[in-house]
């Protein structure tokens, strides 16, 4: 942030000057983005909790992101409150020591919200990929966290004595303020660049499964929600130089609110598709309460055999149990393909060559999702 310098301004010409105030909407802007994040992260919580009963590592770090990005607005909260949204002529000079400390504290929690945010979306894809894939995808989480982390710690590093950065009455010396607008606008640049690529790659994951084209483009749309986050990086890097070069604190406004922007979008969008097995289960029950109340019976119609009375009789439960496991909600990969069930009676078991083997081909639902099962029926020779 550039030092107010030049001549103080007189009264007369101050009155001449506008007035803006935009603390109040700032922390309107902040907050209710982070009550948004809050909420889908929540949801993301609760379905994996009640699915699977469990969290797994991008979960965790998808959290860290977001206390993250809690600790940077209380930040902004902070900063209004000593008169951050105001023009500098209007801005309380003596609360000037104490604003630049916590403009660095808030970029360092703002910026490992965005590195955190992109890393979960990254370790869950970790789980979906492999070859070539899973290569790319540690490839973005590793150099994501290495140019954001980078910038994180350039300004606590830029001057000696360090606390030269924030402390103005401390003579030191320090990097040039456009070494450090060049490479944050790098790694801001970065950040929306591997956006994309992370929000590419589920489609190509995609393609090579056997979907329903309508599901497919479901599914692809929900885990590229990460490109909203690309443009608001966009955006936001766009805006790094009113930080490192304007002498008004009012024109760094858009930066607090596109770096805002982009952490809680980055959240919500690596949220949404652990979202959708909320979805398919609402629409299920949904559907079941619809056919109960028009009185659809669950007994063979059209042709249709109930499966719970076949090849079940003589499997023990905890066969029944591995047969029929709900779909894995600790990963997002239970999205991205169809469960298969494949149930057997103990006489197919015990096929060998030479016996007549019979093929029933049965229509089951499942959460609401007609499914396939080949259900074998050894039958020996006469």
């Amino acid at each position: 942030m550039a030092i107010p310098t030049g001549p103080p301004l007189t009264p007369e010409q101050i009155a001449l000057l506008p007035h803006d105030d935009m603390g109040p909407a700032l922390m309107g802007i902040v907050w209710v983005l982070t009550v948004v994040a809050a909420a889908f992260l929540a949801a993301r919580v609760w379905c994996k909790t009640h699915f699977s009963g469990t969290i797994w590592w991008d979960d965790i770090v998808l959290i860290g992101s977001f206390v993250c990005l809690l600790i940077q607005v209380c930040i902004t909260s902070h900063l209004v409150s000593l008169g951050y949204g105001r023009h500098i002529w209007d801005f309380p000079m003596e609360n000037f020591p104490k604003f630049t400390l916590p403009v660095a504290v808030r970029a360092v929690f703002s910026i490992t919200a965005l590195a955190w945010s992109k890393t979960a979306f990254g370790i869950t894809l970790l789980r979906l990929t492999s070859g070539w894939m899973k290569r790319v995808v540690w490839f973005i989480i590793i150099s994501v966290n290495i140019a954001l982390g980078i910038s994180a710690l350039l300004f606590f590093v830029q001057c000696k004595p360090i606390a030269a950065a924030w402390d103005f009455t401390i003579e030191g010396e320090c990097l040039d303020n456009q070494i450090l607008y060049k490479y944050n606008v790098f790694s801001g640049t970065w950040g929306a660049a591997m956006d994309f690529a992370l929000a590419l790659l589920p489609w190509q994951m995609l393609a090579k499964l056997q979907m329903r084209r309508k599901e497919k483009i479901g599914v692809g749309l929900a885990m590229s929600m990460g490109v909203v986050a690309g443009i608001a990086a966009i955006v936001k890097t766009v805006n790094l130089d009113k930080l490192h070069n304007s002498q008004d604190l009012y024109e760094t406004i858009p930066l607090f609110i596109w770096d805002t922007v982009e952490a809680a979008v980055t959240i919500v969008a690596a949220s949404i598709p652990v979202l959708r097995v909320l979805i398919r289960d609402v629409r299920s029950t949904l559907a079941k309460s619809g056919r109960s109340r028009t009185g659809v019976s669950s007994r063979t119609t059209g042709g249709r055999t109930k499966l719970s009375h076949i090849g079940m009789s003589n499997l023990s439960k905890a066969d029944r149990a591995s047969k029929f496991q709900p779909m894995d909600s600790r990963s997002d990969k239970s999205i991205l393909y169809e469960t298969q069930i494949d149930v057997q009676s103990p006489a197919s078991r015990e096929d060998q060559d030479g016996r007549i083997v019979r093929t029933d081909t049965v229509m089951i639902e499942f959460d609401g999702r007609k499914e396939r099962a080949d259900l074998e029926k050894g039958q020996g020779r006469r």
